[in-house]
């Protein structure tokens, strides 16, 4: 039968020390003095830094241009990743998927059936998902600091349209955060169903929040 050694583990303060080691050696192997790399670290900006202690891109005012997808990043972390190409791999395999699509087009009776009468689809479609389709957008504000002005106590009298609103996934999360006593947000949706479900939600107060039915390619505009 084996015996296990017994071992006594180092106490916390020299494992960190054992790390910093370690750590420093790396970055001297690599040819980048620690000194630098703490200085590069510390002259980043906190929409670039992904340091924990100094990562600010979830609540600094997001500025198109700024945020930079990097090797160690979770690229499901936010929206949006500025100037990010996708390699050869990629487009090959978007290529793949490009032709499997041009193999089996829909059929001709489905776009007429689809295109004749799309209201009909839709409003089946949001009588079968109610507001259970698509998450509420509670990254807007982060997205576009101007829905953060106007929902700011002193803003002032703001109206906010939004075009295909669907089940209000937009719209609620723009009022759940107001501060602003006269916003309104005109809410509009081709399906006379989404509309439906927008006015039924809990949060739906026709004081900030009017939902209609407006087809955007019509002649004919959102009533006031």
């Amino acid at each position: 039968m084996a015996s296990a050694a017994a071992c006594e583990l180092p106490p916390a303060s020299t494992e960190q020390e054992l790390a910093d080691k370690a750590s420093t050696l790396a970055l001297e192997e690599q040819g980048v003095s620690p000194a630098v790399e703490a200085a590069a670290a510390t002259s980043l900006p906190p929409h670039r830094s992904h340091d924990p202690q100094h990562n600010m891109k979830r609540t600094d005012p997001f500025q198109f241009g700024s945020r930079f997808l990097q090797q160690d990043d979770n690229v499901f972390e936010f929206n949006a990743w500025d100037h990010v190409e996708t390699d050869d791999t990629y487009k090959e395999y978007a290529e793949e998927q490009f032709q499997k699509q041009r193999e089996s087009p829909v059929s001709d009776f489905d776009k007429t059936r689809f295109n004749s009468d799309p209201a009909k689809w839709w409003n089946l479609f949001y009588k079968n998902n109610t507001a259970n389709f698509f998450k509420n957008r509670k990254w807007l504000q982060q997205e576009f600091p101007i829905l953060g002005k106007v929902t700011e106590e002193d803003a002032g009298p703001v109206v906010v349209l939004e075009v295909g609103a669907g089940a209000g996934n937009t719209a609620f999360p723009i009022l759940a955060n107001n501060k602003n006593p006269k916003l309104k947000v005109h809410a509009c949706d081709f399906s006379k169903k989404a509309v439906e479900v927008m006015r039924g939600h809990e949060e739906y107060n026709t004081e900030h929040m009017q939902a209609d039915v407006w087809d955007v390619a019509s002649d004919e505009l959102p009533l006031d």
